[in-house]
């Protein structure tokens, strides 16, 4: 009997770890971009070609919009290497290396320092998926993100990890909750309709931006 229970608790602990297992597969996976995102493969063709196809013009979206959002603060800034707050003073638009997909660099100045190595009053580069480019044919090709972003000379809670494009170069750690905009005053939350259901948005988008970076600065402690 005792021999019959304890293959049962076996059992129950092997399908538990089984189910555990496909759960972070899964969400793995949903990480990552689509073929239609991250660009269209060998022997496709370019977002130029496309472009001339189209008349001299393409434009596609980019679901950058997530079923799974961290719940909290904690759980965010742990998947961070660095938190500022940092005020973006240009933009530019480039394809990346397989010419299928664009992303925008971002110059920011970072204006504080909530976790991480980053230098205040430094300027490093945030780069996100989108943007809009122009061809020497004159043909031009547009990627739109399902969410805004981020807009010249305005302030953001940025969380940041290493892009791997070299030193100083980051990528927000989650699209979208990886990052907030500030009211012109610096006292609120600004967000677009796509975070309507980001269960951050809904804890801080009636408090003030000093609450939320109190919770931060503590999240960043731990």
């Amino acid at each position: 009997m005792q021999n019959t229970s304890a293959a049962r608790r076996r059992l129950f602990t092997w399908v538990s770890l089984l189910t555990l297992a496909v759960v972070i597969v899964g969400t793995v996976i949903a990480e990552l971009p689509s073929r239609s995102q991250a660009g269209n493969g060998d022997g496709a063709a370019t977002l130029n070609e496309l472009a001339v196809q189209g008349g001299g013009k393409y434009v596609s979206t980019l679901n950058t919009s997530r079923k799974f959002f961290y719940p909290d603060i904690d759980a965010l800034a742990g998947r961070s290497s660095a938190i500022i707050v940092g005020t973006t003073l240009k933009n530019k638009s480039r394809l990346t290396t397989d010419k299928a997909h664009i992303i925008t660099d971002y110059d920011v100045r970072v204006e504080q320092v909530l976790k991480g190595g980053v230098q205040q009053g430094s300027t490093v580069n945030v780069i996100m998926h989108g943007g809009r480019v122009e061809f020497p044919d004159g043909t031009s090709a547009e990627i739109k993100p399902s969410t805004q972003l981020m807009g010249k000379n305005r302030t953001y809670i940025l969380f940041l990890t290493e892009s791997g494009e070299g030193r100083g170069a980051f990528e927000l750690s989650r699209i979208p909750q990886g990052y907030f905009a500030l009211s012109p005053d610096g006292g609120r939350i600004e967000y677009d309709a796509v975070r309507q259901n980001d269960p951050l948005i809904q804890k801080y988008k009636d408090q003030s931006a000093q609450t939320l970076l109190a919770n931060i600065r503590a999240a960043a402690r731990k």
